[in-house]
C-alpha cells in the first residue's frame, strides 16, 4: 500500500480540536496545497474545527502562495502561535493577509 496520497486525502483524518504543526517561511517550503485543502475541507463540511496552528513565520507571500490565509477561517482556526505575523500587502488586491484580519478583530488565538 502506498503511503503517498492527494492532499484532500492527506487532511481528512484531521480532528476537531486537533494541533497543526506547519514548516515554510513566507513562500518558500509552504505546504500550500495542504492548507488549500484544509481550508477546502472546512468551507464544504465545517470540520475540522477549533484547531491551533504552529507556524514558525508567517507563511504565504503576496505573489500566489496563500499559505495561512487558507485556514485563517472562523471556527476552524482556534488559535495560532507563531514567531512572527508580519506578511507583505498583496500587489493586486492592496490588502493584508485574512489572518490579520482575524487576530485585530480577536476572532483567533494569536501568541508569538
Amino acid at each position: 500500500m502506498s503511503k503517498i496520497v492527494d492532499a484532500a486525502t492527506a487532511v481528512a483524518s484531521i480532528p476537531n480540536g486537533s494541533t497543526v504543526g506547519c514548516v515554510g517561511v513566507i513562500g518558500w517550503v509552504t505546504p500550500d496545497a495542504l492548507l488549500r485543502a484544509l481550508g477546502e475541507r472546512f468551507r464544504k463540511t465545517s470540520g475540522p474545527s477549533a484547531l491551533t496552528f504552529y507556524f514558525p513565520v508567517g507563511t504565504g507571500d503576496a505573489q500566489g502562495i496563500k499559505g495561512m490565509d487558507h485556514v485563517a477561517q472562523e471556527g476552524l482556526m482556534k488559535r495560532i502561535v507563531s514567531g512572527s505575523y508580519i506578511n507583505p500587502v498583496d500587489p493586486t488586491t492592496g490588502k493584508r493577509p485574512e489572518l490579520m484580519r482575524l487576530i485585530r478583530e480577536n476572532k483567533v488565538e494569536a501568541y508569538s
